[in-house]
């Protein structure tokens, strides 16, 4: 029989390793930088400039030809976002877009297929404006 020390020794391991494979594992989730590609900015009112900015909105990013759901998620308290797609070399000039109820924009994805360090990102910033 396990004493209580051995025991809470036992566990504690089992809880660290625990936190570790979950560590790698979110990790290893967001690829290299060359297979990222991050698409932020914020969502706001147009009923007034410079707007107010819109919490908790949902935003998607959809591929411009098919129309799949890439990636999706809301806006914070501040009514900014930021979206992480995996892409690959072979996604430059892909058309994508990203919506909230209201609004929308097209992009194509732009990046330097032989640079591999540099973040690839871009800012889209969207305005609703009342129907």
């Amino acid at each position: 029989m396990l004493t209580f020390r051995h025991r809470l020794i036992r566990n504690t391991l089992l809880v660290c390793s625990l936190l570790w494979i979950g560590t790698v594992s979110a990790v290893l989730a967001t690829h290299e930088a060359d297979h990222r590609f991050t698409i932020y900015g914020s969502v706001r009112d147009g009923s007034s400039f410079p707007g107010k900015p819109l919490a908790g909105r949902e935003i998607e990013v959809r591929d411009g030809e098919s129309g799949q759901l890439l990636q999706r998620g809301r806006t914070d308290q501040q009514g900014r976002y930021s979206l992480l797609l995996h892409v690959h070399n072979a996604d430059l000039g892909r058309v994508v877009t990203v919506q909230t109820p209201g609004a929308q924009k097209r992009l194509e994805l732009r990046f330097n297929p032989v640079d591999r360090t540099t973040e690839r990102r871009e800012q889209v910033d969207l305005v609703v404006f009342p129907r």
